[in-house]
């Protein structure tokens, strides 16, 4: 647990769980990854093996199991990115905290109170509970929810949208699970000067 201050790293990811299990928790913490490096990155440890970090022939490959919390208007800022080996990561945003960035096969996302600032396509394999914001920052980005949707009376998804014709630039939310409960979607036109539609601009997807 972090209360209160700067968290960086000038020369490596700033947050790494390389296997076992990881509880980390932010309170009043304002962070920023560093140029080229990850904010969050989770694997069972093999990439720091190969890199000389730990002995290779000792190691036993150990998937990662992290839950990170962020609180009282925490401001983390840089991409997350889970590996395809067993890891798992559940980022969960309290307590007016903002998270911008892009998220790659994170496990579960929850915003209670908290904001997420999209920044590129992103992967949560599966389940995002919305009960603040999401706010798209470049046309033509999607989000992945590869489980279920929850939205909570009084949440938002902001995206951009070219206003024109069905096969109009915009961002895109997309559940292959289900969804339930409330999400107001605000639409901004993103320089579209208005066209005939047949089918309407599919800005959400549930499978």
């Amino acid at each position: 647990t972090i209360t209160n201050g700067v968290l960086s790293a000038s020369q490596a990811n700033t947050i790494e769980a390389n296997g076992g299990v990881s509880n980390v928790t932010l309170n009043d913490i304002t962070t920023t990854a560093a140029s080229g490096r990850l904010l969050i990155n989770v694997d069972n440890g093999t990439n720091l093996a190969n890199s000389g970090f730990h002995d290779a022939t000792k190691l036993v490959p150990n998937p990662a199991m992290l839950t990170l919390t962020a609180n009282d208007n925490s401001v983390l800022r840089g991409d997350s990115v889970v590996a395809l080996d067993g890891s798992k990561a559940d980022l969960i945003f309290n307590s007016g905290s903002l998270y911008t960035g892009k998220m790659t096969n994170v496990t579960n996302t929850i915003f209670n109170n908290g904001s997420w600032n999209v920044t590129g396509n992103s992967n949560i394999t599966q389940n995002l509970t919305n009960a603040g914001g999401i706010y798209f920052q470049n046309l033509g980005q999607t989000v992945t929810v590869g489980g279920n949707y929850t939205g909570v009376a009084g949440s938002v998804i902001r995206l951009d949208t070219q206003l024109g014709d069905d096969n109009s630039p915009t961002d895109k939310l997309h559940v292959i699970g289900n969804t339930t409960g409330t999400t107001r979607l605000d639409v901004r036109n993103a320089g579209g000067t208005g066209a005939q539609t047949i089918n309407g601009i599919n800005v959400v997807q549930v499978d």
